[in-house]
């Protein structure tokens, strides 16, 4: 789950949801160890669970850990520049297909919010 552009609010979703997110960042802050700055803010939800779990399984983890705080993503969400669940795979064929169950993307419908793919050719 990314969420772009509410910087302001990292602090309050972790605090109020009990949420982590290590791969957030603020605009303004150092990129790695380049001398670069973020442009933007994201706040960066990833699934914990196994490469090998499926989509659905990182979906439905994903809503499980964010449908008790709706209210407060719905809120945070309309002050968002832009946001979108990211499902990503990786595979050996050029042509990868994927496949995600209507009710593990409950997280798209119910806060309103798109679908990325990141498709990674090994």
């Amino acid at each position: 789950l990314r969420i772009a552009g509410i910087g302001e609010r990292h602090a309050e979703i972790e605090r109020k949801t009990g949420l982590r997110t290590p791969r957030s960042h603020r605009r303004g802050d150092p990129r790695g160890k380049s001398r670069s700055v973020w442009a933007g803010d994201l706040w960066l939800l990833e699934s914990p669970l196994s490469e090998d779990a499926s989509l659905d399984e990182h979906a439905d983890w994903l809503w499980k850990a964010v449908q008790p705080h709706q209210a407060l993503f719905a809120d945070v969400l309309a002050q968002a520049s832009w946001s979108d669940l990211c499902l990503g795979c990786r595979s050996e064929s050029g042509w990868p297909v994927i496949g995600v169950r209507a009710q593990s993307l409950d997280l798209t419908r119910e806060l309103r919010i798109g679908v990325s793919f990141n498709f990674t050719c090994l």
